[in-house]
């Protein structure tokens, strides 16, 4: 009885050490993993007018304005929501960015309900 139970405690610790290594792996490797990174990633893909851009380095890209950009900035305040972070961006910019989005789309005649009008697929 007790070499069943000697095994089984081994086998226990090696499967607690293959979970710690693969946490530590996933900790390392995830961006999202840690409340300070998801701020970081977030704040660098801010445009000043208040929108948010998939890629950090085309932020000032004009062709970036369009319906992703409006799913991203969505994302992004969620995002920073659900960790009670929303002071790390400008918040005004975005508010008035989504309200001239809508007045866009109103203005525009498209269906506003879905949240956004840009792009070829609404037009």
């Amino acid at each position: 009885m007790q070499v069943f139970t000697f095994i089984h405690e081994l086998e226990a610790q090696a499967i607690q050490s293959e979970y710690e290594c693969a946490l530590d792996e996933y900790e390392c490797d995830n961006i999202y993993y840690n409340p300070n990174d998801i701020i970081q990633y977030v704040r660098i893909r801010q445009n000043p007018s208040g929108y948010f851009v998939l890629n950090p380095d085309l932020i000032f890209e004009p062709s970036e304005l369009n319906d992703q950009t409006l799913k991203t900035t969505r994302f992004g305040v969620t995002t920073l929501g659900t960790i009670n972070y929303t002071s790390a961006i400008n918040g005004n910019a975005t508010v008035d960015y989504v309200m001239s989005t809508r007045l866009y789309c109103t203005n525009a005649g498209y269906n506003t309900t879905e949240g956004s009008c840009r792009g070829a697929s609404n037009e």
